[in-house]
């Protein structure tokens, strides 16, 4: 389940913690926070990111389900380099493989080490 906090400060619903930026859930999570959807789609400030399969009530389960478009949306709220890494191999292993999508992975690693170095040199 992939939910996008829009907030800059934690939100915290029924014991989950939903940083800054996009939140990517595993299954166990899943259902844990599928007991209080109702509560976590009230609040304005949470995204949930539906799957847009067959059955559009779905939760996606990870970025291989988005549009390429909503995909690459969510691709630059994520600041977590070992999650875009491994989404980044996702992309990379599937039958067809989305070269908008690599490329915005790519840059968006990019982007965050920059920082991270910026960062570490003002510090200096």
């Amino acid at each position: 389940m992939i939910i996008e906090n829009t907030k800059t400060k934690v939100i915290t619903i029924a014991n989950v913690h939903f940083m800054p930026g996009v939140n990517i859930f595993n299954e166990e999570q899943e259902k844990l926070l599928t007991k209080g959807i109702e509560d976590v789609e009230r609040f304005i400030d949470l995204k949930i990111f539906k799957s847009h399969d067959k059955d559009p009530s779905k939760t996606t389960k990870n970025i291989l389900e988005l549009s390429s478009k909503d995909a690459i949306e969510l691709i630059k709220e994520m600041y977590n380099v070992v999650v875009l890494e491994k989404i980044l191999d996702q992309e990379s292993e599937n039958n067809k493989p989305r070269i908008n999508i690599i490329r915005a992975i790519e840059k968006q690693i990019n982007v965050i080490r920059e920082e991270k170095i910026d960062k570490d040199e003002d510090k200096e």
